[in-house]
């Protein structure tokens, strides 16, 4: 670990200020990179929690009559993510393990990465769950369901007298 030197009589605001700085940008830089499902490398950047959960990318949409859900999931297979559909929430959550071994003339590497997810999400009114799919093709889990449309009452008038 590195020791910083300050002259007597100097005060160690401004390098400590400096280093507040440099730690924040790292850290905001590792927070940009985990937006976008890379892991950064920054020499400030604190070390993933062994608890740490990945949280699959989600798109839902509602359009004629039907409400989808599409769920991202790379490198899972179907027998790895549980469907769930319970008092109008929808529930997805599987673990994801990523193992790669490399051996080389002059070195061997080993990286290993567990993380599991559940995503939930609340189904609109009037969702018919007995006609609910799912497929699960090439990384990507689709769910579709019929969305019967909103009743509501007659208008009536009333005449002010």
């Amino acid at each position: 670990m590195a020791t910083l030197m300050i002259p007597p009589g100097e005060s160690k605001a401004p390098a400590r200020r400096a280093l507040d700085v440099s730690r924040y940008v790292a850290e905001e830089m590792d927070r940009l990179f985990n937006e976008f499902g890379v892991r950064s490398h920054w020499p400030f950047a604190p070390m993933a929690s062994r608890d740490e959960q990945w949280v699959p990318p989600v798109e839902v949409e509602e359009k004629e009559g039907a409400f989808h859900v599409r769920v991202e999931l790379p490198g899972l297979k179907k027998e790895e993510v549980k469907v769930d559909l319970v008092e109008g929430m929808l529930t997805i959550e599987g673990e994801r393990k990523h193992e790669e071994q490399r051996k080389e003339k002059d070195y061997y590497r080993s990286e290993r990465s567990y993380g599991r997810f559940a995503r939930t999400i609340t189904l609109p009114e009037g969702a018919q769950l007995d006609t609910a799919k799912a497929t699960f093709a090439d990384g990507m889990l689709e769910i579709t369901m019929k969305v019967k449309a909103p009743e509501f009452p007659a208008l009536r008038r009333l005449v002010i007298g």
